[in-house]
Formats: structure tokens, C-alpha cells, sequence
């Protein structure tokens, strides 16, 4: 195998449960990857996969760290939608904040994400945009990306 991509399926299983197991995050369904069901009527997080299913889900490049040693750079796509049932966008937008302030809180908990050789995950860039129609309701959604630097020696 390629020893490079050897930490992705660690990073990635390491936020899902992470994400599935934070207390900030109860109320929140997560998926590792696109979502396999219906979530229309969900609040839910995406790990490795945008909102949209348009963008690159993960972007892989290498950064001399020193000598005769690189660090893997990951950078994760990943996606937070809150759904709220009435037209309170206000209230919405609020449990949006609350919510990726749980995601904040895992990665500063935790900048290893208890993965071997992981050097750092931080959250590098985030949007949020608020939706609703008197029949459907609101939703925020937030993509973000998460950038991992796994410490390798070739």
C-alpha cells in the first residue's frame, strides 16, 4: 500500500467518532463520507465530503519538514446542516454557531485527533449560508475544511 495514504482512513474514522461521540454534538447525525439516506429534516455533519457532493471531498499534498522527512497534508471537506422546522432563521443560525463551536472544541481538545503521527488538524476555512421557505423551514449550511499534517519519514 501507499505508506502516504496509509493515516486518511485513521483521520477520517478518528472525526467521525469524534464528532459522533462529542457532547456538543448529540443532536447531530454524522456521516463518513455523503449522506446514504434522506436528510432533508436532519441536522447532520459530512466528514470527508461537502454538502453539495461537488467539491473534492480530500486534497493530498507534501511539505519538507526537515531532513529526509515530509508531513502529508490533508485537507478534509466536510459539512454542517441545520435543519430547523420553522422559519426562526435567527434560532438557526444560533444552533449552527453552537454546533461548529462543538467541532472547534474537538479539534483544540485534541490537535492529534489520537492518531500516530498526526501532527496537527485544524479547521483552515468555513462558510455558512442561512436558507428557509415558509414551507419547508431553515437551514444553515456550513462547509469547512479540516487541515491534517501527518508527520512522515520516507
Amino acid at each position: 500500500t501507499d505508506d502516504r495514504m496509509s493515516a486518511l482512513p485513521a483521520v477520517l474514522a478518528a472525526l467521525v467518532n469524534g464528532f459522533s461521540t462529542a457532547p456538543a454534538l448529540a443532536e447531530v447525525r454524522v456521516f463518513d463520507g455523503p449522506p446514504y439516506e434522506d436528510v432533508s429534516d436532519l441536522t447532520f455533519i459530512t466528514v470527508g465530503a461537502s454538502l453539495s457532493g461537488n467539491t473534492q471531498p480530500v486534497l493530498l499534498s507534501q511539505v519538507p519538514t526537515g531532513l529526509r522527512s515530509t508531513a502529508d497534508v490533508f485537507d478534509i471537506t466536510s459539512g454542517l446542516s441545520v435543519f430547523r422546522g420553522d422559519t426562526d432563521i435567527t434560532e438557526c443560525r444560533t444552533a449552527a454557531d453552537q454546533y461548529f463551536d462543538g467541532i472547534r472544541a474537538l479539534l483544540l481538545a485534541d490537535h492529534t485527533l489520537g492518531v500516530t503521527g498526526v501532527v496537527s488538524a485544524q479547521l483552515i476555512t468555513a462558510t455558512f449560508t442561512p436558507q428557509w421557505s415558509v414551507r419547508f423551514g431553515c437551514v444553515v449550511n456550513c462547509g469547512f475544511v479540516i487541515r491534517v499534517q501527518v508527520h512522515t519519514v520516507p
